[in-house]
């Protein structure tokens, strides 16, 4: 198992998601990634360094699909 810590959870309560197997062993994925905004590329000119940067940038949001992929576990000892 991996563990990862965030500021972003509470003291005292964890998230466990799914590795992408169920019990049989099929993969069942969490769920995918939809683009809320397609890539799009700009080129910035660096005068002091007489370059050219180019960027490529995208937006996507996470989508669940499969609930019984997450469980939520609360009270946990914070020390």
């Amino acid at each position: 198992m991996n563990v990862y810590v965030s500021p972003v959870i509470p003291a005292g309560t964890a998230y466990i998601l799914s590795t992408g197997q169920n019990v049989s062993a099929a993969y069942s994925p969490l769920g995918f990634f939809v683009l809320k905004r397609p890539l799009t590329t700009d080129v910035e000119i660096k005068k002091e360094f007489d370059a050219v940067d180019v960027v490529l940038s995208t937006r996507y949001a996470p989508v669940v699909t499969y609930g019984e992929a997450i469980v939520k576990v609360t009270g946990l000892a914070s020390s």
